[in-house]
């Protein structure tokens, strides 16, 4: 009888040990994944609509992103396009002249093959990350000035806020705020 006790308190504990190493799992990087991730919204990836993201702000000037997050992924458009997305899933638009003029945040479920995307860890000010539902975009925003579908994305345009949440599948998949004049 306690033989048969201490069997199962032993099945028991073997049951418990195996969840706990599976769910905290045991997932090994390669160096390119580690590379990868993105640091979290405490790391000062809040993005605030029409402003800025973090300590960035609109009219910042190219060196000025650069410092912040540091050597791009990719540089295009004439040293304008500043490409962050297979490391933050970030990318910013920087005229010469005005500075920061867009940011754009993106998901690895958005479906046209920019290159490797890494999801964009952040959220708006308002607490919207990737993967948020239309409805919960709309109950934070209100109904979009305007809503343009094609293929299987939808554009969500808000005026008054300066952003165009794109949407997959009722999914946030891409975000892209620019300064409001």
């Amino acid at each position: 009888m306690a033989r048969n006790k201490h069997q199962k308190r032993a099945i028991v504990i073997l049951c418990v040990a195996t969840f706990l190493f599976i769910s905290t799992g045991c997932k090994k990087e390669t160096p390119g994944q580690a590379r990868r991730q993105a640091p979290g919204p405490a790391d000062g990836l809040v993005v605030e609509l029409g402003v800025g993201i973090g300590p960035v702000k609109f009219g910042m000037s190219r060196d000025q992103v650069i410092e912040h997050f540091g050597k791009p992924d990719n540089i295009k458009g004439k040293d304008m396009g500043l490409d962050y997305i297979s490391s933050k899933g970030l990318s910013f638009l920087v005229h010469p002249a005005k500075g920061l003029i867009s940011i754009d945040c993106w998901s690895k479920e958005y479906p046209f093959p920019l290159a490797e995307i890494a999801t964009f860890v952040g959220r708006t000010k308002e607490g919207i990350a990737m993967g948020a539902s239309r409805k919960k975009i709309e109950a934070v925003y209100g109904q979009p000035s305007s809503a343009t579908t094609q293929g299987p994305l939808t554009v969500l345009q808000y005026d008054d806020f300066a952003v165009l949440f794109t949407v997959k599948s009722n999914h946030l998949v891409k975000f892209s705020t620019y300064a409001l004049n």
